[in-house]
């Protein structure tokens, strides 16, 4: 059975906005999170939050994260909007 994460959601709008603002291309970007570019194409096409194993996730985050993005969750920046990202 697959563990799926409860925790903070992850979009794919948000995914596709992180890896632009690196200005990466999808190989690039799945080397750098550690996956492949079928998982990332997958999850850039997601509207909404992404589904995938919560050990995946969070390795993203980790690994998007050290590269200076930051996660905005939705309403976080001036009490509205939905969710993006930022760099740090």
């Amino acid at each position: 059975m697959t563990d799926f994460a409860p925790g903070p959601m992850v979009t794919g709008e948000q995914i596709r906005a992180a890896r632009a603002m690196l200005r990466l291309d999808q190989k690039q970007f799945a080397t750098l999170t550690h996956t492949t570019v079928g998982a990332i194409r997958r999850m850039e096409r997601t509207r909404g939050p992404v589904s995938i194993a919560s050990g995946l996730l969070e390795a993203m985050r980790v690994a998007l994260e050290e590269a200076g993005i930051e996660f905005i969750e939705a309403g976080h920046y001036q009490g509205i909007g939905g969710p993006g990202v930022r760099m740090k």
